[in-house]
């Protein structure tokens, strides 16, 4: 399952990647996951996730502040999943 690009990097263009911003961006993006016409795209994800592996790709260096692990957050919530980017 392919996420569609359009839905899921809206909100990049302003963070920029900038950790300062980490915060924000991650409120904003988890709120388009609310929006009617996206909240099955997350459910599915998770739904993915019990069955199996699912494997993430993002394209920039920072493993701690990028789409995926906000994407994971998001699925792993859904799938009632414990958080695995959560502070230990």
């Amino acid at each position: 399952m392919r996420s569609p690009a359009v839905y899921w990097r809206r909100p990049v263009h302003w963070f920029g990647h900038d950790p300062a911003r980490w915060d924000e961006f991650e409120r904003r993006y988890r709120a388009e996951f609310d929006e009617p016409e996206r909240s099955h795209l997350v459910e599915a994800l998770a739904e993915r996730a019990i069955q199996g592996p699912v494997t993430l790709i993002y394209g920039v260096r920072d493993t701690a502040h990028n789409e995926a692990v906000v994407l994971c957050r998001v699925s792993a919530a859904c799938a009632g999943a414990p958080d695995p980017h959560a502070a230990q």
